[in-house]
């Protein structure tokens, strides 16, 4: 994978590498780029390199052959007999290596909904890998239905395996307000929060714009925003802008989550594209009710709105609707944690790591 900073995937990979049964299988974990702040939760059994070539966006562009060339070498020093590559850009290094490395399985992972490229180069690439590889783990039946749409991916080469959570951790328990003491935030106010990398698809900026309005109906609501990236600065700087400092809280990735999530009236989940939405099935399991976009495969995972609020993308007054509706009407929230819990239940982790290493056994039974 690209490496070990804050994120839902490499979050699922460190939760996947800790419980893979070590009697059939030894896990190894490759990084194209420094491995990141996630480097100290990885099991101390694990065995772990870091290919240290060009930054994850350049291998789009051209292929790294210093890169290939080391992994190649790792393969065969420790004989691997199975590679599963995570996020576009690994899959090209990891791919590349393991067919010259001459390694019997090779399984790809789309996270994300598919989207065609524009590069004839990549085009070419993807077929002749194609070729090659095993098995497409797809995280949902809305990124199989994606893949499909690929005229060169044939239905035979994907498995649905949904991501999972451990729900031992994430489970409802009573608001951690000493969170809310740290935040600055009164323990009478109410709390909407949204977590995820601050990129244009997550809807923060959307967020911003019609945040007066839902202060306007609950004059103590606040929003606290969890997680980095790119956008950081311009949202702090609107926030500022809009005179709305006081009542939102960027406060960065966190590993405190239960915590933070047991204090949210609301977990909003405001994408614009979606695979699968880690976060949202955490937020799902805490008891947290729902709104989010009905785009990808939040439906999916949701239950087709029947355990939250889904809004279509771009409808703000109906989201601000649902906003000011949820917290000012504690019974639906209350039906809504219920429901939402009870959904949550089936992304556990545990049906996430028999699918995988039934996968695993069932290609090497093949060879």
């Amino acid at each position: 994978m690209n490496d070990l900073q804050v994120g839902g995937t490499q979050i699922l990979t460190l939760e996947i590498l800790k419980r893979l049964d070590r009697n059939h299988f030894n896990p190894i974990l490759v990084c194209l780029e420094d491995l990141g702040p996630l480097i100290t939760e990885l099991p101390s059994d694990i065995i772990f390199y870091t290919l240290r070539g060009k930054k994850a966006k350049d291998y789009f562009s051209k292929i790294d052959l210093f890169g290939i060339i080391k992994l190649q070498r790792l393969i065969r020093k420790h004989r691997i007999r199975i590679v599963q590559t995570h996020l576009r850009p690994a899959s090209l290094v990891g791919s590349v290596s393991a067919i010259l490395g001459r390694v019997p399985i090779l399984i790809d992972t789309y996270h994300d909904m598919y989207e065609p490229t524009s590069s004839r180069y990549l085009r070419f690439v993807d077929k002749l890998l194609l070729q090659f590889i095993n098995q497409i783990v797809c995280v949902s039946f809305a990124v199989k239905d994606s893949v499909l749409s690929a005229p060169h991916i044939p239905s035979e080469k994907i498995t649905i395996i949904y991501n999972g959570i451990d729900l031992q951790r994430f489970q409802p328990i009573k608001p951690v307000l000493q969170v809310k003491d740290k935040l600055e935030i009164k323990r009478d106010d109410k709390v909407v929060g949204l977590v995820g990398r601050l990129v244009p698809e997550k809807g923060i900026e959307d967020l911003l714009y019609i945040a007066p309005k839902v202060i306007a109906a609950v004059p103590g609501v606040k929003f606290v925003i969890v997680g980095d990236g790119p956008l950081k600065m311009k949202l702090e700087y609107m926030a500022s802008k809009f005179g709305l400092a006081s009542y939102f809280r960027f406060i960065g990735t966190r590993r405190d989550m239960p915590a933070l999530y047991s204090n949210f009236d609301i977990y909003l989940h405001l994408a614009s594209k979606e695979g699968f939405g880690i976060s949202l099935v955490e937020a799902m399991a805490m008891g947290c009710p729902v709104i989010a976009t009905r785009v990808g495969s939040i439906p999916e995972i949701t239950g087709n709105g029947n355990n939250c609020v889904l809004v279509h993308l771009g409808d703000t007054d109906s989201l601000i609707r649902q906003i000011v509706r949820l917290l000012t009407m504690p019974s639906l929230a209350y039906q809504l944690r219920k429901a939402a819990t009870n959904r949550a239940k089936i992304f556990d982790i545990k049906n996430t790591i028999n699918g995988l290493q039934n996968l695993y056994l069932s290609l090497l039974r093949e060879q």
